[in-house]
């Protein structure tokens, strides 16, 4: 017998990117009589997608960003919301810049893919006190990205499109987008309300919530800024509030959701649930590891993307294989050992058995190639160019590690004074410094 999956069910196609079909979500439709094929609800779920295959990753869809990119580009600024509906009717009622994530959990490839185009996000969400333990793993992957990343708050904690379609706030649509509140201004007047400043324990209440808040910011100015901004709230001297900012750990500092399944909303939260298999990381590795990738690794990285995209440079690339960061050099070897870039498709790429985490930067570094190259064209700089600078500079800097290394070895050398390492060592260095001019 036929199974229909879809049965009762309002149908979203879902679009990849470039708008092409990959896939369905269908929503319940209820109307006043009751539902004929479907008894219970709740067993089922309000929200069915298409089953994941090769085509078809949910973790890689924004739905209607094939419709909304231009306009993320040219109004500089995203908003994101968890579902369909909430999609359709912002659209309908003017906002352009907009995406959903279907309901499923917000991925660094979703990031990637809107760095693209604009680095401000504002989040569609509710951010009530459950919704916010929710967002939180999201917003530290949005701000380890380098997003400005803002909060939009509706009247009594409604999502997008039960506030659009309540005409009473018709007059404030146009201007929405324009009251979101970054979102550490929307932390420190949550933290406002976390206790009575009149007492220690009010104090510390504030204090405790707003603090690990403050401790992942990346820049040192926005950390001072705002640790001022408390200490002149709680009257606190901000020599005891930095002692305390010492204490914190980046990852005591990120909240874990309430519930191990994030199910908030009709349609799951939209945003990362961490025990999904694909996002067993915390944000505390994604930003030691931003802060911490050098220079050389960045290049490699670089010179990786345009590679992905144009296969003209691979004997240049080969040629100075060696000079690549050993972080890389198993995707350098994929791409290398590639005879087409339709090879490094998604679906072909899942056919080799890969591991996740080298499908997902391969597909990252592709989505990076498509805005550097932009960039270029925008600047009027050839691709040839500017790969040729990629790789002397990388090779530059792999040189001067290797070159550091080996004087390090020299000193420890003459200390034991052990007179043959050192000019073997002193030869080693000559040789390798040549490869400089």
């Amino acid at each position: 017998d036929l199974y229909d999956r879809f049965r009762s069910r309002i149908m979203f196609p879902l679009e990849d990117a470039t708008g092409h079909l990959v896939g369905f979500t269908g929503r319940i439709f209820q109307g006043k009589s009751p539902l004929k094929t479907i008894k219970d609800i709740e067993a089922v779920g309000k929200y069915v997608n298409t089953p994941q295959t090769l085509v078809f990753d949910k973790s890689k869809i924004l739905y209607g960003l094939f419709k909304t990119k231009t306009y993320l580009h040219q109004l500089e600024a995203t908003l994101l919301v968890e579902g369909q509906m909430d999609f359709l009717m912002g659209w309908q009622a003017g906002i352009k810049n907009i995406v959903a994530t279907s309901g499923t959990s917000l991925t660094p490839y979703h990031l990637a893919i809107l760095k693209k185009y604009n680095s401000t996000l504002i989040l569609g969400f509710d951010m009530d006190e459950a919704g916010e333990r929710a967002a939180e793993r999201s917003i530290d992957l949005a701000l380890a990205k380098e997003f400005n990343v803002k909060i939009l708050q509706l009247s009594q904690n409604k999502d997008l499109a039960d506030y659009i379609l309540d005409t009473k706030n018709s007059s404030e649509i146009k201007d929405l987008l324009n009251k979101a509140i970054p979102i550490m201004d929307f932390y420190f007047e949550r933290a406002k309300i976390m206790g009575d400043i009149n007492s220690l324990e009010g104090k510390k209440a504030v204090v405790s919530y707003f603090l690990p808040k403050v401790k992942k910011l990346i820049n040192s100015l926005d950390r001072a800024f705002w640790l001022e901004k408390i200490s002149h709230h709680v009257d606190i001297d901000i020599h005891a509030l930095e002692d305390e900012l010492k204490r914190i750990t980046i990852e005591s500092a990120t909240l874990r959701p309430a519930s191990p399944k994030l199910q908030r909303g009709e349609q799951g939260s939209g945003l990362i649930d961490e025990n999904e298999p694909e996002h067993q990381y915390s944000s505390s590795a994604t930003l030691k590891t931003i802060l911490e990738k050098p220079r050389y690794q960045i290049l490699g990285e670089r010179i990786i993307a345009f590679l992905i995209k144009d296969f003209s440079f691979k004997d240049e690339v080969k040629e100075n294989q060696k000079y690549f960061p050993e972080e890389i050099s198993e995707i350098l070897k994929i791409i290398l050992l590639a005879k087409l870039p339709e090879d490094l498709e998604l679906g072909n790429l899942q056919k080799m058995n890969l591991r996740e985490e080298v499908i997902d930067k391969i597909n990252e570094l592709a989505l990076r190639a498509d805005y550097e190259l932009e960039m270029l064209e925008k600047f009027n700089v050839s691709l040839k160019e500017e790969m040729n600078k990629q790789l002397s500079d990388m090779k530059q800097e792999a040189v001067k590690i290797k070159l550091k290394k080996l004087e390090n070895d020299i000193i420890l050398a003459e200390k034991d004074r052990n007179e043959k390492q050192v000019q073997d060592l002193i030869k080693q260095f000559g040789q390798l410094s040549k490869e400089l001019i």
